[in-house]
């Protein structure tokens, strides 16, 4: 059974059936190339678009054929983003790069909706070799913005496996740094890619149909909105008498592409917020049985939360809602709490109804600016008087200077750090947990690879890092906004 709420476009053409021509196969061959990569979780069958990303497909396909992938792992998994692997080995041990980094293809036209892959990198946009990332929900916040600035560079998708693209995004995960620094993401039981090989579109026909078809549905027709209740369908009688009991027609409901279904109850006429902006809402959430299990309206005080840190259902629904509007949201279980549910409160794999109004919003803050981070070390008695501005824009300054080798990119350093947004809100921090942490130099953000090849070991350094150098446009939620400016606190331990 595919994973309907997940992949509701993808798993569209599991219902329709049909196969393709000789002359469309034809075609096929010469523009796309196929990859079947078994995982311990179960297969994947990956379609790569050679005409649209034609460096990044023969990138990974050179990885492939080499035998690279066999035996690496999923070491980063984020349920409402990504799942990302092709570089770390069990134990999350890293296995260096074989080739030489390749352009960013992000300017092709492909986005990162759910189910494509697209090619992990550091904030250097030409940075991508080996590791690859699943969008597990739709991100087109890390499409190419345009511009000077880059995205992430789509080249393929999943066309087969949705189960096990499923199992994957419902691993369970820990903190682990090495994984990611700033929330749970290391799968506690290691997801390994045991083998990825090429094949040819003959052994994968009935997919690549499915795929077609899928491409050829307009997202909005009323097939799409038929199909997307039917795959909901084990919850859909329920959804259907309660919206009828709270005075709603379950005939109105629309489905996105995710899966999130809605009824406008009332238009709005004030304006729209951004997933990073901070909203005024009044709401109540239902059980499909009919219990509410929250309502800021009987405690009688609108919420006010950021869009980028609640569930995902709350950021793409309100976000496409304007001041004024009222609208009931239904949430399948991937877009809500998933199989673990919440706090003894929401069952797991539950579907919820809410009904929100939105009342005001405020803009995210700008946390872009080099100068508020410089301040914020002059808050913390840093001189920055002494410090430099490298020609990539990063600021430092040396505290104490050690008298240890210089890291090369190579290494394995050791380091204990703390980190700030710019308004001195700390994010993480190795120093309050006693634990140093240990990680490769080309392995990090491009600022704290580019600080720590001029640390002498012993080198205690205050660093403001530009955007474009720590998470991006995109930032990493819930704790690192988009375009955010970084400040650490980084002391060079040892080198491994």
């Amino acid at each position: 059974m595919s994973a309907p709420h997940l992949f509701a476009r993808l798993s569209l053409a599991l219902l329709l059936g049909g196969s393709l021509s000789a002359q469309d196969g034809a075609a096929e061959a010469e523009r796309y190339a196929y990859v079947r990569m078994v995982t311990s979780l179960g297969d994947l069958v990956l379609e790569l678009d050679q005409e649209q990303a034609p460096i990044t497909s023969e990138n990974f396909l050179a990885y492939v054929n080499e035998g690279f992938y066999d035996g690496t792992i999923f070491h980063r998994v984020i349920s409402e983003f990504m799942a990302q692997g092709g570089g770390y080995l069990p134990g999350i041990e890293v296995k260096p790069p074989t080739r030489s980094p390749i352009r960013n293809e992000s300017d092709n036209g492909l986005s990162n909706e759910a189910g494509t892959l697209a090619m992990a990198r550091t904030g250097n946009p030409h940075s991508a070799t080996s590791q690859f990332f699943i969008n597990l929900v739709s991100n087109p916040n890390l499409d190419h913005p345009g511009g000077e600035n880059w995205g992430y560079a789509v080249f393929g998708k999943v066309i087969d496996g949705f189960d096990t693209v499923l199992a994957i995004k419902q691993a369970r995960v820990e903190l682990d740094p090495r994984a990611d620094r700033t929330q749970p993401a290391s799968p506690l039981t290691p997801i390994v890619i045991q083998s990825a090989t090429q094949v040819g579109p003959e052994t994968c026909r009935a997919a690549i149909s499915e795929a077609r078809r899928v491409e050829a549905t307009p997202p909005l027709d009323e097939d799409f909105q038929d199909e997307v209740r039917a795959a909901a369908a084990d919850q859909s009688d329920e959804v259907a008498a309660l919206l009828t009991v709270l005075g709603h027609d379950p005939e109105a409901i629309t489905y996105s592409g995710t899966g999130l279904g809605s009824i406008v109850v009332r238009e709005g006429s004030g304006g729209q917020p951004t997933r990073a902006d901070t909203v005024t809402a009044h709401y109540t959430g239902w059980l499909l049985n009919g219990k509410p299990f929250d309502s800021s309206r009987a405690r009688g005080e609108a919420m006010d939360f950021p869009l980028n840190r609640v569930i995902p259902a709350w950021t793409e629904g309100v976000s496409e809602m304007k001041v004024g509007e009222r609208r009931i949201l239904i949430a399948p279980p991937n877009l809500a709490y998933g199989p673990r549910g919440a706090s003894g409160v929401i069952p797991p794999n539950s579907t919820l109804i809410f009904d929100v109004e939105l009342l005001a919003f405020e803009k995210a803050k700008d946390y872009s600016d080099m100068n508020a981070g410089k301040a914020l070390l002059v808050e913390k008695g840093v001189a920055i008087s002494s410090g430099q501005t490298t020609a990539s824009g990063l600021f430092y300054v040396d505290e104490v200077v050690g008298d240890g080798q210089l890291p090369l990119r190579t290494d394995r350093v050791t380091t204990h750090y703390a980190g700030f947004l710019t308004d001195g809100t700390q994010f993480d921090s190795s120093i309050e947990r006693g634990t140093p942490a240990t990680f490769p130099v080309s392995g990090v953000i491009a600022g704290w690879t580019e600080a720590l090849l001029s640390m002498p070991v012993g080198t205690t350094r205050w660093v403001v890092i530009p955007w474009n150098l720590a998470y991006g446009a995109a930032g990493r939620a819930p704790m690192i906004p988009p375009k955010a400016a970084l400040v650490f606190e980084m002391r060079l331990l040892e080198i491994k």
